[in-house]
This record gives structure tokens, sequence and C-alpha cells, in this order.
């Protein structure tokens, strides 16, 4: 998986949520093996992001894309 991962070329954007039973990217120590990456933790939701704390995705999402059009990932 991590040959994949080092692959990957484009923008990606790792979400995660502090409450969720899933493992964090950060924590886990993936960042490091995608070339163009950024994690977000969505404080206070779940397993469903998008779900619990649309809003909150949104203003990730949405800029993360508008800067995925340059291939640049902005912190």
């Amino acid at each position: 998986m991590i040959a994949l991962w080092s692959r990957l070329i484009g923008p990606m954007l790792l979400l995660s949520s502090a409450t969720s039973r899933h493992a964090d990217p950060q924590i886990l120590g993936l960042l490091p093996h995608f070339q163009n990456a950024r994690a977000v933790t969505i404080a206070d939701a779940g397993h469903w992001l998008h779900h619990d704390r649309l809003e909150e995705v949104l203003a990730v999402v949405r800029p993360f894309l508008a800067d995925a059009e340059t291939g640049m990932i902005a912190d």
C-alpha cells in the first residue's frame, strides 16, 4: 500500500475525526508516504464527518478543491 501511496502525485486531503474509532493519519505517520498531502482533524465529529460537522468539513474541502487546481496544497 505504501508503494502505491508514494506514486500518487495529485494533492491529497486526509480528513479524520478526533472522536472516531479510526486512527488519525498524522498519528499513524501516513503523511510522509504521500508526495503532496495534508491531514486535517475535524473536532466533535464521528466517523461520518460530513454528517456530523458539515460546515466544518466544507470549510476545509472547498479551499482544498480550489487549491487543487494549481496542484499545490496551502497550509
